[in-house]
């Protein structure tokens, strides 16, 4: 039997989320990185939202900023179920603020035109 069994296991992303949660909560360390490391690898549309959903679970920063800055530089079109796990706090930071304006200013933007640079979009 190999020493984590998870790696063993051919699991959806949605079940390894819900076994993240049972993980982090009653501490099984091992399982816990080992979900997180799937995760991390897959850095499609899809991984990166559920390595965002797994980082607010476990309460891991670095996770957060790392799926975030992946999202916003790819400004994907998110279906409703990964919107809900990304999150209101999650949707204006890849879609709203300043980091995410192509211009990178945090002016206000009118019929395709930031008011402070005047860059055109």
């Amino acid at each position: 039997m190999p020493s984590n069994p998870i790696r063993a296991l051919t699991i959806g992303v949605g079940d390894s989320l819900r076994i993240l949660e049972i993980a982090h909560k009653y501490c099984m360390d091992a399982v816990e990185e080992d979900i997180i490391s799937i995760l991390k690898a897959d850095r499609t549309t899809d991984g990166l939202v559920h390595a965002l959903a797994a980082s607010q679970i476990i309460g891991d920063k670095g996770l957060y900023d790392q799926s975030i800055q992946a999202l916003i530089a790819t400004k994907p079109l998110l279906s409703m179920e990964q919107a809900k796990l990304v999150g209101l706090e999650g949707i204006y930071a890849i879609y709203v603020s300043p980091a995410a304006l192509p211009c990178g200013c945090a002016a206000q933007y009118r019929a395709g035109r930031c008011n402070f640079c005047g860059y055109q979009f």
